[in-house]
């Protein structure tokens, strides 16, 4: 065994984390000899039942929400439809009731706030093991075995331990250092902020790739696309990577070709979002994203997703609406695997703006500016033409609370115009 894998295991031993203990119990249930469809419907409904009666009995807003109903109604999956659905406003607006009490084990969480207001919510550190063990199944159903050497690119919230990342062989990079910002250092108020890539960093990041030699790469896609386009840009040789696992974003099809020609290798959707990271993965027979049914119950009402978490006994998440769109398909997969499968039909898209002179734009940047104007509720972006070579004209549509005013405008449009260049025609709508 790997040196390295006994020193996971010794820290899991150590630090009393049931971690790895989860992690079997999970790669059984996923494999292809794993549960039969009927035990994994049995185990989804004890396991939903469990949370039900414990939520109802310890936590005050899911006692006062299923007042009146009768929680041995619950014979089948499909009978939790008769629940209500619930929001994200629904749950920050109950606060504390919707925390288990007197439980001093918690880790706070926070969403991003990309696709509306930040939202807050806790885990406990038994949850965390849970939570580590999902998300070391996601190298499963593409095949990469645990201690073989692999990069995490993505926006760093926290510090990753160095030893940490030896012992799992990860190389971490910071997927918000590829972007930067430059202002004038006299008066940084100024509206002529300019977002762009930041080649320096890209081309160190290339390097440290390069040399780590992985097997595979955990990041979103417009990350993967601005290493993938300076690769081309440069002609680097020797950036081969086989597994490429997309996720936080939408992935089009024109960015999977893109990263898998370039990084001659094969792109991995998994889709998931901060309250729930790891909902559903493509295995090898990329034929819609195999849901984790033994962890989640996924539906789909009127094409919007619902998740329950069924083992989230902290802050329970019962038919939580994510806001996202997507069908379910519950025939078996071509690889064998009786895991219902998601299709994402639409959802969050932060994709890159690609403007004709070939430099990237961000989403994030202007989802950071209209979050400063309480008047926008919601916006959206549309870029007619989203293939790589793509340019032109984008419109921004705004849902707005009252109308603005023209200063505000003109403030809005000078900025957006000054992030975009001369290059790219903004229409606001």
């Amino acid at each position: 065994m790997d040196l390295r894998k006994i020193g996971f295991w010794l820290i899991s031993i150590l630090t009393k984390e049931r971690c790895f203990k989860y992690y079997e119990e999970l790669k059984r249930r996923s494999m292809v000899e794993g549960l039969s469809r009927e035990e994994l419907l049995q185990l989804q409904l004890d396991k939903f039942k469990r949370l039900l009666n414990f939520s109802v009995q310890n936590i005050p807003f899911y006692r006062q929400r299923f007042t009146g109903f009768d929680p041995l109604s619950i014979k089948t999956v499909d009978d939790i439809k008769h629940l209500p659905s619930l929001t994200k406003e629904e749950i920050k607006s109950a606060g504390p009731e919707a925390i288990i009490q007197n439980q001093r084990r918690l880790i706070n969480r926070r969403t991003s706030g990309t696709t509306g207001p930040p939202f807050e919510f806790v885990i406990d550190r038994d949850f965390f093991s849970i939570e580590f063990a999902r998300n070391l199944r996601i190298f499963d159903l593409p095949g990469i075995e645990l201690g073989e050497p692999w990069v995490l690119l993505t926006p760093l919230r926290g510090k990753k331990h160095p030893l940490f990342s030896w012992l799992c062989n990860r190389l971490v990079l910071d997927a918000n250092r590829l972007i930067k910002e430059h202002t004038p250092p006299c008066c940084p108020q100024v509206s002529k902020n300019h977002l762009h890539t930041d080649e320096s960093v890209i081309h160190e990041f290339l390097v440290k790739i390069r040399k780590h030699q992985p097997k595979a790469i955990y990041s979103y896609p417009s990350a993967l696309t601005i290493l993938a386009t300076y690769v081309r840009k440069w002609n680097i040789r020797g950036v081969t990577i086989k597994i490429i696992i997309s996720s936080g974003e939408v992935l089009t099809k024109e960015i999977r070709t893109f990263l898998e020609e370039t990084f001659n290798g094969e792109v991995f959707n998994l889709y998931g979002t901060t309250e729930f990271p790891t909902i559903a993965e493509e295995c090898k027979a990329h034929n819609g994203l195999h849901i984790f049914a033994d962890s989640y119950i996924v539906e789909s009402v009127d094409g919007e997703i619902l998740v329950t978490d069924l083992n989230n006994y902290t802050m329970p998440f019962i038919r939580f609406k994510t806001g996202d769109r997507g069908i379910i398909d519950n025939n078996e997969c071509r690889c064998g695997r009786i895991l219902p499968r998601l299709e994402i039909i639409e959802g969050r898209i932060s994709d890159l703006i690609i403007l004709p002179d070939g430099r990237l734009l961000r989403r994030s940047f202007f989802a950071t500016l209209f979050k400063k104007v309480p008047e926008i509720t919601r916006f959206e972006i549309i870029q007619a033409d989203r293939k790589i070579s793509s340019g032109g004209k984008i419109r921004i549509l705004l849902l707005v609370s009252k109308p603005l005013s023209e200063t505000r405008k003109e403030f809005l449009i000078r900025r957006c115009q000054d992030h975009a260049g001369n290059s790219l025609e903004i229409i606001f709508q």
